[in-house]
């Protein structure tokens, strides 16, 4: 499917980023690889930030519930870089860690912007999706009205370290 073809579906596509990187660079987690709290929310924005869809039919929303504020700081400027390309990338906050990531996905959803869209992808700090992602997964959606979740493989960016 040419991105053309799902040009009338909005996209809402949600990075909850910032807590891992706070959490990094804490070192509250004890990841295996060497991660490093810039490698894991820069890499994480810019994939959700390069993904091959109709610029003009893409939202992507940086949820950061961490609460160290020189990292509140860092992901905001990294969403400031992005928005400054032309993408239309909202950085949103909220206090607190209530019901972990079902609670970042239901405060997610709050924004007006959120609720005109069709669709949505959900995106872990951690992972840094293929840019033609929405290409392969939304014509799932789209075409067969009984479907309501599409769950890709999930590979880990540096699993052999």
């Amino acid at each position: 499917m040419e991105a053309g073809e799902a040009a009338g579906a909005l996209l809402f596509v949600v990075a909850v980023a910032a807590a891992v990187a706070a959490a990094v660079a804490t070192g509250a987690v004890n990841f295996t690889y060497p991660a490093t709290a810039v490698q894991v929310y820069k890499l994480s924005i810019g994939a959700a930030c390069e993904l091959n869809w109709p610029k003009e039919r893409l939202i992507v929303q940086v949820l950061d519930d961490s609460t160290d504020p020189s990292i509140k700081n860092l992901v905001e400027k990294e969403c400031e870089s992005w928005a400054s390309k032309g993408v239309n990338v909202k950085y949103a906050t909220r206090i607190g860690h209530k019901g972990f990531k079902a609670g970042a996905l239901k405060k997610g959803m709050e924004w007006d912007y959120a609720k005109q869209c069709e669709y949505i992808a959900l995106f872990d700090a951690d992972y840094q999706p293929e840019p033609d992602f929405l290409l392969r997964t939304v014509p799932f959606l789209m075409h067969n009205s009984n479907v309501a979740l599409v769950q890709a493989r999930w590979v880990f960016e540096f699993y052999s370290e």
